[in-house]
């Protein structure tokens, strides 16, 4: 009958211990959307499953399999890129980073794709290892770049 008390006070402390916005990772706060990075192929091979990029109609083929999800980003935010355009910078976790510099340093050259509620946004080449974060790029608009920002970081 002790133990149970016991347990939930050290629940109860550890609570306390951290109250507030700051204590809660961004990406725990809105859970509306759902966010892969998951490695993608050109041509069609068992296991994978046929998907169409987003505004186009270029056809993708996907691993089972999701690299990083919601709960690997730290945060996302749209910025203005140097050339004029925008962008949305995305950051990861200890954890997130650990799997995309893996997943990535393993698959130079391969397609990495970026799926915001089971819609491919972009599916670009890995040119390099990444690990704690990276880029988006594109035709966005400073509206498009805000709305994708929104989205990954669960909003």
């Amino acid at each position: 009958m002790k133990t149970p008390i016991k347990i939930t006070i050290a629940m109860i402390v550890l609570l306390i211990g951290c109250i507030g916005p700051a204590c809660i990772p961004k990406r725990a706060l809105h859970r509306n959307h759902t966010v892969e990075f998951r490695l993608a192929e050109s041509k069609m091979s068992d296991g994978l499953t046929e998907q169409t990029l987003a505004n186009s109609d270029e056809k993708i083929y996907l691993h089972k399999e999701a690299i990083i999800t919601a709960d690997d980003i730290d945060e996302a935010e749209a910025t203005h890129g140097r050339l004029g355009d925008y962008l949305v910078n995305v950051r990861f976790t200890g954890d997130g980073a650990r799997k995309m510099e893996k997943a990535t340093s393993e698959n130079i050259l391969k397609r990495l794709a970026i799926i915001i509620d089971g819609k491919v946004l972009s599916a670009p080449t890995i040119q390099s290892t990444i690990s704690s974060s990276c880029q988006i790029t594109g035709n966005f608009t400073k509206e498009s770049a805000e709305s994708v920002a929104k989205s990954i970081n669960g909003e």
